[in-house]
């Protein structure tokens, strides 16, 4: 049976190795981050007897010595930046510690001396939470800000165009940190994308289907999909199967699949629908890997491989696992199983 030629030879021979590329990405970013969170602590402090502080603020001030010590951990995980990662990637609610150690450094001294180092720490925090959780963190920092100023009573002291400059910042550089790094960690996921040409007609992508379907069954036995599904297989590819010989469509599949579609196509690239870590589910799923598998390998737990499934079923609009993975390999995402 002729097969789908690559236009040029794919740079990952697997989606483990896709995954793996990603992941050490985001871990090198990590460390920098954790080394910016450091720089920042450092400079904050060798700034602050020049500061304008609303009261007298001295080395032994609580929050000045926990920026030392954020200084002192800062620089650590920078250095071994990877229990430190996994450990956030496997429990959000670990979160919670750089964000209310943020919240403390903003909280006093009341002129906003330590902001930098607390929007370090959340920008940290910004590259292993969703967006919407990582604005969340931001708003509890700020009204603590606006809870300290209104408890002393500098509230009206305070200059407004201060107060709104930290919410503008901390909203920006947290975003932009987060969605740099999912964005470049995505784009080396799909670094394969395009090397496949799509399928030309119904009746080769139902014969790209039906050669991954098969080896793959034997591999969904851990997680068994609802009835009717038909293995993963769109109807209509399996309408063709079952319709067509393979010997009568064989001779319609080219030997090199022309060049796809502009990647703003969603119809000729739905990976783009899916985020980072749906994309490592997805390229670990078409590796064969069953959940627990995946959750070791990403440092997340099985509930949370499951819901990233969900999600990325629900994006792309099919039935189960076995079809999403199915349209990853036909658009060239990830090679079949061989």
């Amino acid at each position: 049976m002729t097969t789908l030629v690559p236009t040029t030879p794919r740079l990952a021979a697997s989606g483990a190795e896709l995954t793996a590329l990603a992941e050490r990405f985001c871990l090198r970013a990590f460390a920098a981050g954790a080394f910016f969170c450091g720089a920042a602590a450092v400079s904050a402090l060798v700034m602050l007897p020049l500061r304008d502080s609303a009261d007298p603020v001295t080395w032994s001030t609580p929050t000045v010595l926990l920026t030392a010590l954020v200084a002192i951990a800062a620089f650590a995980v920078a250095w071994l930046p990877a229990p430190v990662y996994r450990a956030l990637c496997r429990r959000p609610d670990l979160e919670l510690v750089p964000v209310m150690l943020a919240a403390a450094m903003l909280a006093y001294p009341l002129r906003s001396e330590l902001w930098w180092p607390s929007c370090a720490l959340v920008m940290l925090v910004a590259q292993v939470a969703p967006l919407r959780r990582t604005w969340s963190y931001c708003a509890v920092v700020l009204i603590t800000n606006l809870a300290a100023h209104a408890l002393s009573g500098d509230l009206a002291e305070s200059p407004a165009v201060s107060i709104l400059g930290l919410w503008i910042g901390f909203g920006f550089w947290t975003t932009l940190t987060g969605l740099v790094v999912e964005r470049i960690a995505r784009h080396l996921l799909r670094v394969d994308v395009g090397q496949v040409g799509p399928p030309a007609s119904t009746a080769a992508l139902a014969l790209e289907l039906a050669t991954w379907a098969a080896p793959n069954r034997a591999a969904q036995d851990a997680d068994p999909e609802p009835a009717g599904s038909s293995h993963g297989v769109p109807a209509e590819a399996v309408t063709v199967v079952e319709a067509t010989p393979f010997e009568a469509v064989e001779p319609r599949v080219p030997a090199v699949v022309p060049a796809p579609a502009p990647a703003s196509n969603a119809l000729a690239d739905p990976t783009l629908k899916l985020t980072r870590r749906q994309l490592e589910v997805v390229a670990l799923l078409a590796d064969g890997h069953r959940y627990d598998e995946i959750a070791k390998c990403l440092s997340i737990s099985r509930r949370q491989v499951q819901r990233h499934v969900t999600s990325a079923v629900e994006r792309l609009g099919v039935h189960n696992a076995n079809e999403l993975v199915a349209i990853a390999v036909a658009s060239g995402f990830v090679p079949p199983m061989s």
